[in-house]
């Protein structure tokens, strides 16, 4: 099964254990509204908040949202935010955090069931590949103004409108052609469909969707065509035939 990974993923899964528990004390100076509500408002760290909450809701949360990171080695700061696992270090070092994009990776998902994004991890990364690279108008959306409302709100609909075209049209089909099907194509023209050119081996060759498959294109034999790995590779994201 398909899974994410990172530097430093190691540290991060195992550094709630070095994190001692808490007990919730009630400040009943503070307190408002209906005591049995269950509602809370917790002031702390937030992972010995999240520790001291776990007796209560443990295997109930799906996701939870808090801060981006960031790592000023500042310690003496109301939080602790000086990161010393040396793969975190290493990886806050190399990699710029844009808040904006994580704000929207992180909760445009939550509507949809797993299984229906598993099943589309390829359409989905080649939509926002295509985003944060051929939509100027969502690039400027998480890199100018970030915090202006409409900024917020525009590349949210962006976001979610590429998101759900792609998974309304879910239907569980294949993401890749057979063998067969290829070596059918092979005896029938062996010339690439991109660049025209011979393919004099079979095991340079791969069949290709002609409408892409992110693009909702189905694998289908009317669909395929013959190219060479290297032109399938090359092309465009955003081509359509």
């Amino acid at each position: 099964m398909p899974s994410l990974d990172w530097i430093g993923k190691k540290a991060v899964v195992n550094h709630h254990k070095q994190v001692p528990f808490h007990l919730l004390r009630q400040n009943m100076e503070l307190s408002a509204g209906d005591p049995d509500s269950k509602n809370l408002l917790v002031q702390g760290d937030n992972l010995v908040a999240l520790k001291a909450l776990l007796p209560y809701y443990a295997g109930q949360v799906k996701c939870i949202y808090i801060d981006p990171p960031y790592n000023t080695g500042n310690e003496s700061w109301v939080y602790n935010d000086n990161v010393n696992s040396p793969e975190m270090r290493a990886w806050l070092g190399d990699v710029v955090v844009n808040s904006s994009l994580f704000d929207v990776l992180m909760v445009s998902f939550l509507a949809y069931d797993k299984n229906l994004i598993m099943r589309n991890l390829d359409a989905i990364r080649e939509a926002i590949i295509s985003l944060m690279t051929e939509n100027q108008e969502f690039i400027d959306s998480i890199e100018k103004w970030t915090y202006a409302h409409d900024q917020v709100k525009r590349r949210f609909e962006i976001f979610n409108q590429a998101i759900s075209s792609i998974l309304r049209s879910d239907n569980t089909q294949e993401r890749l052609f057979s063998h067969e099907l290829k070596e059918n194509l092979f005896k029938l023209n062996n010339s690439c469909a991109i660049c025209g050119q011979k393919i004099y081996m079979i095991e340079d060759s791969a069949v290709d969707h002609i409408e892409q498959y992110w693009l909702v294109g189905k694998t289908i034999p009317s669909n395929s065509r013959l190219t060479h790995r290297y032109c399938n590779a090359s092309r465009k994201r955003k081509e359509r035939d």
